[in-house]
Order: structure tokens, then C-alpha cells, then sequence
């Protein structure tokens, strides 16, 4: 019986085993209730070995009685899906039944008119569809059942005929333990489930709706707004660190990748945030917005990749999605840091008057499509713009000439 023995050591979780013991560690790693809900799957493997062991002792009793092995195979075969049955259709009943509700729809209510504040930014709720489906068809099981109470004994005695007939030896004898089985398992699949749901499922649902909200704060943040940046409160700032703490590795949606990504470079970490949104992109390579950022996150990587990575992400969003100001006054600010980088490694006089045209180009299309570009535009050209970052000099080194002051000028 020694193969048995790996079998429910290996397979059932709760013991020792090397597949399913891994995996529901790290599943319950952070929840305080992991004892509880370790004790829950305990005492339900036990219960699963009583009836297994039932099962066998039966259909060994019926094969003797039968003196054939295809008697033994049929009935054990009848026996472990009955059983595997019941305990599903039990585990379905009791999630169902031990699903948490959520308290949106509460807080929604209590808002004055159920209305979010005026000025508020657009936000995203979990989807409770799962929830709503669990609470109508709790109700309808228990009102259904309520009305069928008086004939629950005559669909008893269906049950018990139709189960005599299938697993023998007789027909009394069968119908009775197929009853007990079904009972047996669908009650222990309904109770293990059930309590494995409210332990620990409550706990998963609640960080799900908090990553949920922390990403949605990161997702109504403009990253290019330098007073949001310098003035980011404290739960921005909690949300940034839980969500950079969260290795890469471990995403998967390209909205995971854009919110991490945004989170590495709110932190000042622009190198690591580039690789986020070239993941984001990868998957998602029509999205504007992320376009956008992954240009604007290149202008603070070091020089030249910065840069160069800032045009070249400018530049193929302009071939690909189109006119954009903020693209073309990255483009042009990307433009200005190749300008002085060039100029301090000593670079042919004609390359540093290519970048010097391409700023100037690409600063005349942005205040073109968008006027109010100008105004960022001036501060990283003006030395002496009023509360100016001293950073904030990509476009500095034209600061005097006369094509540029008669764009940026007062």
C-alpha cells in the first residue's frame, strides 16, 4: 500500500508532498488565517481518505459476493465518480454560499446622491458580477428548496432506486450507500470549500481591491506634472513603494506593466521604469498614453541612451499613432540634450546644428498644436524663469538665439 500512501501524500493538500504543499504555501503565505484554513484542508483530505477507504471495503465486498473482477471494476469506477461528483457539486455550493460581498455599492450609496464628488477623476471598480451571481442563485437554492421540502424523502427514494441499480449487489443495498456516498462527499466538498472561501478568500478580495485602488491612483496621475511629483502625498507615496516592491517578473497585463512602470519613475528609478513600459508597449503598442510616458521617462535616463531612446520613441510615435504637442516637445527638449551632448564631446559643427534645427523644429509644432506647450517650453529654455528646477535645462544652450526667442519670448 505503499504507492497509495505517496499518492494521497503527493496529491491532496496538507501533507507533506512536493506539488500541491509548495503551491499552497505560497498561496497562503500572507494570510493571517492560514493555520485555520491549513486545519480546514487537513480535516478534509482525512475525510477524503474515510470515504475512499469506504468505497474500497464496498466494492471489494461486492466483487467477492460477485466472484468477478468487472463486477469490482464497474462498481469502484461508478463509486469514484459518484463520489467526485458530489464533492464538486458540494465545493461549487458552499463557494457560492462563503463568497464575501463587497462594500462598493454600500459606499456608493452613501455618497450624497450616489454620485462621485464633481471634479473627480474617472476611476474603476473590481467587477462583482461573480458576486451577483452567487447571491441570486444562494436565494433561489433556498427558496427553491424551502418550497420542495415535502418531497424531499420521494427524491430521496429516486436517488437511492436509481444508485441501487448501478452499484449493487442488490438493489437495496446499492441504493442505500450510494446515498450515503453522495451525501457523505457532498457535504464534506460544501464544508471544506465554504470555510477555505470565508478564511481566506475574503483576505485575497480585500488586497485585490486595494492594489486595485493604488493602481487606479497611479493610473490619474500625470507623471509630467512636476507639482504632483514634488508634492505626491502619502498615499501616493505608499502606493508607488507597494507596487515597486512587486518584481517584474511577476506581471503579466500590459496595465500591470504601464503601473509599474509609472511607480518606477514617480520613485526617480527611470531605467527600470523604461523596461515597464517597453513591456506595456510590447503588448498594448497602440496606447497613446504610455507612448507618451515611455518618451517623457527616456528624458531623464542617462545620456546619450536617454535621449536617443526619448527620439526614438517620439519618433516612431508620430509614424505610428500621429500628431501629438507633448510628443513633439519631448522630441524637442530630447533634441536639446543631444544638442549639448554633442557640443561637450567636441562632434562636427554640422551634426550640432542638425540637433539645433530638429529642437527648434519640433518646439514650433508642439506650441503649433497645443499653445499651452509654450509655457514648458520657456522654463526649460529660460535660466531665469521664475521657480525653475535648475534640472530643467534641456534647452538652455539656445537660450539668446533669435529663432527660438522669437517662439519662447514673452
Amino acid at each position: 500500500m505503499d504507492w497509495l500512501h505517496r499518492f494521497f501524500r503527493n496529491f491532496f493538500p496538507g501533507g507533506r508532498g512536493e506539488f500541491l504543499d509548495d503551491s499552497l504555501r505560497e498561496l497562503l503565505a500572507s494570510s493571517p488565517n492560514a493555520r485555520d484554513v491549513r486545519l480546514v484542508l487537513r480535516y478534509a483530505k482525512l475525510g477524503v481518505i474515510i470515504g475512499i477507504v469506504g468505497m474500497l471495503v464496498y466494492c471489494a465486498a461486492v466483487s467477492i459476493a460477485a466472484r468477478s473482477l468487472t463486477a469490482l471494476l464497474a462498481t469502484l469506477g461508478v463509486c469514484f465518480l459518484l463520489g467526485g461528483a458530489s464533492f464538486l457539486i458540494g465545493g461549487l455550493l458552499g463557494f457560492l454560499f462563503g463568497i464575501p460581498r463587497s462594500r462598493q455599492d454600500e459606499a456608493a450609496a452613501a455618497a450624497p446622491g450616489g454620485a462621485a464628488p464633481a471634479g473627480a477623476p474617472p476611476s474603476y471598480r473590481s467587477n462583482t458580477n461573480l458576486e451577483q451571481i452567487s447571491d441570486w442563485l444562494t436565494k433561489i437554492l433556498v427558496g427553491v428548496g424551502l418550497t420542495q421540502l415535502a418531497n424531499v424523502p420521494e427524491l430521496m427514494g429516486q436517488l437511492t432506486r436509481s444508485l441501487g441499480t448501478a452499484i449493487g449487489p442488490t438493489p437495496a443495498v446499492g441504493g442505500t450507500f450510494g446515498t450515503l456516498t453522495a451525501v457523505f462527499f457532498g457535504v464534506l466538498g460544501f464544508l471544506a470549500w465554504y470555510l477555505v472561501t470565508r478564511l481566506h478568500l475574503l483576505r485575497s478580495f480585500t488586497l485585490a481591491e486595494q492594489v486595485a485602488r493604488e493602481v487606479n491612483l497611479l493610473t490619474n496621475v500625470r507623471i509630467d506634472d512636476r507639482a504632483v511629483r514634488e508634492r505626491a502625498g502619502d498615499m501616493l507615496s505608499e502606493a508607488v513603494d507597494r507596487i515597486r516592491a512587486v518584481p517584474l517578473a511577476q506581471l503579466q497585463s500590459p496595465e500591470d506593466f504601464a503601473a509599474w512602470a509609472k511607480a518606477q519613475n514617480l520613485a526617480g528609478q527611470y531605467t527600470d521604469a523604461a523596461l515597464g513600459y517597453a513591456q506595456a508597449l510590447a503588448q498594448a503598442p497602440r496606447n497613446r498614453e504610455w507612448a507618451i510616458e515611455a518618451t517623457f521617462n527616456s528624458l531623464y535616463e542617462p545620456p546619450p541612451d536617454g535621449f536617443v531612446r526619448a527620439i526614438q520613441h517620439g519618433l516612431d510615435f508620430l509614424q505610428r499613432l500621429g500628431d501629438d504637442a507633448r510628443i513633439h516637445m519631448y522630441i524637442a527638449a530630447a533634441y536639446g540634450q543631444k544638442h549639448r551632448w554633442n557640443q561637450e564631446q567636441g562632434a562636427p559643427q554640422d551634426i550640432v546644428q542638425q540637433d539645433r534645427a530638429k529642437s527648434l523644429e519640433h518646439a514650433r509644432k508642439a506650441v503649433q498644436l497645443d499653445p499651452s506647450t509654450k509655457l514648458v517650453l520657456r522654463e526649460l529654455w529660460d535660466p531665469s524663469s521664475p521657480g525653475k528646477d535648475p534640472a530643467e535645462n534641456d534647452l538652455e544652450r539656445f537660450y539668446g538665439d533669435p529663432e527660438f526667442t522669437a517662439l519662447l519670448g514673452p
